[in-house]
């Protein structure tokens, strides 16, 4: 990916503005960076639950009908516990690889220090679906918005 921490810089969402993290944001996308995932599996440790999360083979999302459909399938293997999914793993596998699937690149936002001021707003786009920052402080009436599903990956979060 070829990103160090020296690349990282601060985000200020200032008072009473609302800041959209979206990858076709042009003031965001230099911090925006493409994951290449060659697998569900890359899919899964980038947006999706861990395995360790879940005790044995149980489903996250209830018991699996005997005639679920591959979404629900793909939806527990990636967000949920991969083990609950049985032998259709190759069958997941090659839904996800077709057109407008989930193997597409997908974009991360990578921030050094975050700060939310007071009624400032930062809204993490359905564009993106991974946000990192060292630290996110967040003022007392401070918001993160999330349009979409976001797998956030923050260091330190300060509530002031």
């Amino acid at each position: 990916m070829g990103w160090t921490p020296d690349r990282l810089v601060p985000l200020t969402v200032p008072s009473g503005e609302r800041v959209v993290l979206d990858g076709r944001n042009g003031r965001t996308a230099p911090h925006v960076a493409l994951l290449h995932p060659a697998s569900i599996w890359d899919l899964k440790a980038w947006i999706g639950a861990p395995d360790t999360a879940f005790a044995g083979a149980a489903p996250r999302f209830g018991e699996l009908p005997v005639d679920a459909d591959l979404d629900a399938l793909a939806g527990e293997f990636l967000h949920g516990n991969s083990r609950a999914i049985g032998d259709f793993r190759t069958e997941i596998e090659a839904r996800l690889s077709r057109a407008g699937g989930l193997l597409d690149p997908v974009p991360i936002f990578l921030f050094d220090d975050v700060v939310i001021e007071d009624c400032g707003v930062l809204e993490i786009g359905a564009g993106a679906s991974v946000f990192f920052c060292n630290t996110l402080t967040m003022h007392p009436q401070g918001v993160v918005r999330a349009a979409g599903d976001i797998r956030a990956d923050i260091g330190i979060c300060i509530q002031l």
